[in-house]
């Protein structure tokens, strides 16, 4: 599923949420693979993850540190991690050609402990909705007035979550899997 959101979070500093680091990426990329695991989880034919995807992932993060048009952000609470938002411009990818996406974010890559049990949410969910309001307002700062969140529709927790900060459904894709 496609969450957005028009009109954006302005909020740009919290306390357990701030700037990633080269050296948070064995972190993120240990979250990652949580991630990576409910969505397996959720459904298996589709969401089957790579053999090699935490190295993979590893450096796509060390590379997506060096790059200029997106925010990274990491959540800790008493110095563990909690989870980490990657915002960046919309891609081409999930719009149709002739629209104008300038102005689109897309908060890609999202995951907080809070998000663990996907059907309902942690008792620090609202640590993980201020790194997300935190990754939002990143968009908003570089000029965007939308946000556009993909979402499993399995996942009620993360659905809960988007839904508390404003998100709405826009698009439902189906898949349909044959032998």
């Amino acid at each position: 599923m496609y969450f957005s959101k028009t009109g954006l979070a302005s909020e740009r500093a919290v306390s357990a949420v701030r700037q990633a680091t080269e050296e948070d990426v064995p972190a993120i990329v240990a979250s990652s693979a949580v991630h990576r695991g409910v969505l397996a989880d959720l459904h298996h034919l589709f969401w089957k993850p790579h053999d090699d995807a935490d190295n993979r992932f590893g450096l796509w993060m060390k590379r997506s540190l060096t790059l200029k048009d997106r925010d990274m952000f990491v959540s800790e609470a008493g110095n563990k991690f909690q989870g980490y938002g990657i915002s960046h411009p919309a891609p081409p990818l999930h719009f149709p050609t002739p629209h104008d996406i300038s102005g689109v974010g897309v908060i890609d890559d999202f995951y907080h402990s809070a998000l663990e049990d996907p059907q309902k949410l942690g008792p620090n969910s609202s640590d993980a909705a201020s790194l997300f309001r935190v990754a939002e307002a990143a968009r908003e700062q570089r000029g965007d007035h939308s946000v556009l969140v993909v979402c499993p529709a399995d996942w009620q927790s993360k659905i809960m979550l988007l839904e508390q900060v404003g998100h709405y459904k826009a698009i439902t894709w189906h898949i349909k899997i044959t032998d």
